[in-house]
């Protein structure tokens, strides 16, 4: 069964704490957001919007519920688009618990 996700990031390490299985969560083709690394340039705006950038990680398979790991892209953003179809390595259950990422629908709007 695939668990639908809210809207917005769904904090990972929660989901972990709150034992859902990750074959549920960590689907081909959803999203890894890093809640803890934007990149901000540019001056505020009229609004005082300041242009910052998010940073993803696609998933790219399945979690692979054997060997408990997960392939992941290379580090992207809708900048940086081709990394995402780019894969990095496997990552294991305590590496996604550490990186403190969130996880997104995979039509997410890239922003």
């Amino acid at each position: 069964m695939i668990k639908k996700l809210q809207q917005g990031p769904n904090d990972l390490s929660q989901l972990i704490d709150d034992l859902v299985p990750l074959e549920e969560i960590l689907i081909k083709g959803r999203y890894l957001q890093s809640s803890i690394r934007h990149d901000r340039g540019g001056e505020p705006d009229s609004e005082g919007y300041i242009p910052h950038m998010h940073w993803y990680r696609k998933i790219l398979n399945d979690f692979n519920l054997e060997v408990g790991t997960v392939l992941l892209s290379k580090e992207g953003s809708r900048r940086l688009l081709p990394n995402l179809e780019v894969p990095d390595r496997e990552y294991s259950i305590s590496e996604l618990y550490c990186l403190d990422w969130q996880v997104r629908e995979s039509d997410h709007d890239l922003f």
